[in-house]
């Protein structure tokens, strides 16, 4: 049996524990090595998850409605943080969230829910999301037209 459910989607993406790429001139060598991979860890159980959440749905062992639930929840506090002012772990936490959309969107394609959430957080002005860089945007963009 597999175990998915909303909680699940909550503790991985909980945006109060996202961490930031490190910086090598605040930090000894060791212990920026040290930050470098647990960042790298939790950025890749991130995308996996996304990308396992979505198989999961495509094989028929959870609900699309689960699917929906789950990155409504993880756009909660989304469209408030690319609000906010440019801050590294704001950035990227806003980062990690683009990067499940858009592997959710390779499995479910142009014109699904995701390619629908990406348009409506590509229609908020760039002047008005500092912590919703480029190359985020460029994703979101390829939810929309590409997948």
């Amino acid at each position: 049996q597999i175990y998915c459910t909303l909680d699940t989607f909550n503790k991985m993406f909980d945006q109060s524990k996202t961490i930031s790429f490190p910086d090598l001139t605040s930090m000894p060598k060791q212990q920026f090595e040290d930050e470098l991979c647990t960042w790298h860890k939790q950025k890749e159980l991130r995308r996996g998850f996304g990308v396992f959440a979505s198989e999961l749905h495509t094989r028929g062992l959870i609900s699309e409605n689960l699917l929906h639930e789950a990155v409504d929840t993880v756009l909660s506090d989304f469209e408030e943080n690319i609000r906010k002012p440019k801050n590294e772990v704001v950035s990227e936490s806003v980062d990690q969230v683009v990067t499940l959309l858009s592997e959710m969107a390779k499995l479910f394609g142009k014109g699904s829910f995701i390619s629908d959430k990406a348009k409506q957080i590509l229609a908020i002005p760039k002047t008005d999301t500092p912590c919703l860089g480029m190359r985020s945007r460029f994703k979101l963009d390829d939810c929309v037209h590409k997948v």
